[in-house]
């Protein structure tokens, strides 16, 4: 395996942790605000590849902080929403139900990453949303992460 081979559609959502769907939506629309940059592909038949060099720089760039304007949080793209709500088959990741009240959530606050990453989103009912925001991140108590 090289770090410049061409892979396919479904071995590129493999390693990124993404669907073969949002991929594709990337390569269609540039998912950041005032930004142009879309995933080049190449067509195989019905099929897409991807270069896995490409492929990495993309999920690098989706990492980074997301423009927005003056006040407000970046805009998260609707194929990115419905991705995470995909994920957690409609579900609060915490309770597994409410799901009349989930929301897409922020796992590192958007206030201090403007991240829109979908690893950076999750989807909570409005209870445990509520509760994650005031208490952080939930988890191991902070004297015992190190042996977690």
């Amino acid at each position: 395996m090289k770090d410049d081979d061409e892979i396919d559609e479904f071995s590129a959502a493999s390693l990124v942790q993404m669907s073969p769907r949002l991929l594709k939506y990337f390569t269609s629309r540039a998912p950041k605000m005032g930004d142009s940059r879309k995933l080049p592909y190449n067509k195989v038949g019905e099929h897409r590849t991807y270069s896995r060099k490409e492929l990495l720089s993309f999920d690098g760039y989706l990492r980074k902080p997301w423009p927005a304007k003056d006040g407000e949080r970046p805009h998260i793209p609707t194929p990115i929403q419905e991705e995470v709500k995909n994920e957690s088959a409609l579900q609060c990741a915490i309770c597994h139900s409410n799901k009349d009240t989930c929301e897409i959530a922020h796992i590192e606050p958007v206030a201090a990453s403007k991240c829109n990453h979908p690893h950076n989103l999750i989807l909570l009912c409005a209870d445990h949303h509520t509760k994650f925001d005031k208490q952080g991140v939930w988890g191991p108590k902070e004297e015992a992460r190190d042996f977690v």
